[in-house]
């Protein structure tokens, strides 16, 4: 079973489109019942994943004039 936690950043559409296109998964959000807490630290919500067979996804913004995170790439 695939198990995802998400970041409180990422827009609910995403939980949503997950779901729609894999309902078999399991998806939560921080700040929902049976997942970290909101302000949780970060060290605390990787070791919660660890402990608890989640994959984490998040968000995180590129920095100004960047196309992605491989610099081989832009």
């Amino acid at each position: 079973m695939r198990r995802y936690l998400i970041d409180e950043n990422i827009s609910p559409q995403y939980r949503t489109q997950l779901l729609y296109h894999e309902p078999s998964l399991t998806v939560l959000v921080i700040g929902d019942e049976g997942a970290p807490a909101k302000g949780t630290s970060d060290p605390e919500i990787l070791v919660w994943c660890e402990q608890n067979l989640y994959c984490l996804r998040f968000f995180r913004p590129l920095p100004k004039g960047r196309l992605c995170y491989n610099d081989n790439l832009n």
